[in-house]
């Protein structure tokens, strides 16, 4: 029911704000002079983009799904506020049984919205798994979000499964980013992005995800980032991070509850 309320509460304020624009539209006409203005560029709505990720490993809320190497596509398209993005992970080794297959595709939607203190967003996200043999661990996501636009840039994201688990999860945020600490040409430059979460789920999410029949904080991360702008198009992101599963239940039966990853990512945007 929480995400529903934020969900709701989300909706209603693009409803005032429709309202609001409406009003303005239908104000009286001014009957003082025109005054003079300087054209000034069209503000761009949409933008395109794509990624290659090679990951060390795959991790998902710092489970390790894959501890081989990784190849992680992605792709999205914006307008308006309104995302819709694909992203896959493809096996490079025999490691869950689909070498050289995606062992999962996710499909996603969302809606942000930026109000000057703050911005929230809103979306769903559908996992497929198109595994063989396997059971269907299809399943969807919807989550609301909300950051300060403050310092370090403190969020709060829920995730409630409304499909295979029902289980809720809940993730708390900050990050920083020291912009252009390294500019060798006009062109190019370098900014260090510094990342650090913990993240708690409902006893449903944990028993599904973590072998753990209680409800609890579920993991923790931190992770440094470089991406490289190459010109206004393209760029390049080494990446390093520690991740650890902190239920007692799930670092027991987990091959490595703690784990060291590297990746580096090529990005192409419009």
């Amino acid at each position: 029911m929480r995400i529903v309320k934020i969900m709701l509460i989300l909706s209603l304020g693009l409803i005032a704000r429709g309202v609001i624009a409406a009003e303005l539209m239908t104000e009286e006409p001014s009957t003082a002079p025109a005054k003079e203005t300087t054209p000034t560029a069209e503000k761009k709505t949409w933008s395109v983009g794509a990624d290659v990720t090679f990951a060390a490993m795959y991790l998902w809320r710092s489970i390790a799904v894959n501890e081989d190497p990784v190849i992680q596509p992605s792709a999205t398209a914006s307008m308006y506020g309104v995302t819709i993005g694909v992203w896959g992970n493809f096996d490079l080794t025999d490691f869950g049984g689909t070498k050289s297959e995606f062992s999962e595709v996710d499909l996603s939607a969302s809606y942000s919205y930026d109000f000057g203190p703050a911005s929230a967003s809103a979306g769903a996200i559908y996992y497929f798994f198109p595994m063989g043999d396997a059971p269907s661990l299809d399943t969807t996501e919807i989550y609301a979000g909300i950051t300060a636009n403050t310092l370090l840039s403190p969020t709060l994201t829920l995730y409630q499964d409304i499909d295979d688990t029902e289980g809720l999860y809940i993730a708390l945020s900050a990050s920083h980013t020291l912009e252009k600490i390294w500019q060798p040409s006009a062109t190019a430059s370098m900014n260090v992005a510094l990342s650090a979460g913990i993240s708690a789920g409902s006893k449903k999410n944990n028993t599904a995800y973590l072998a753990s029949d209680k409800a609890s904080i579920t993991d923790a991360y931190f992770t440094v980032k470089a991406p490289i702008a190459i010109g206004d198009y393209i760029s390049v992101t080494p990446a390093v991070g520690v991740a650890s599963l902190i239920n007692s239940d799930a670092r027991e039966v987990a091959n490595k509850p703690d784990n060291f990853w590297g990746a580096l990512s090529l990005s192409a945007s419009y």
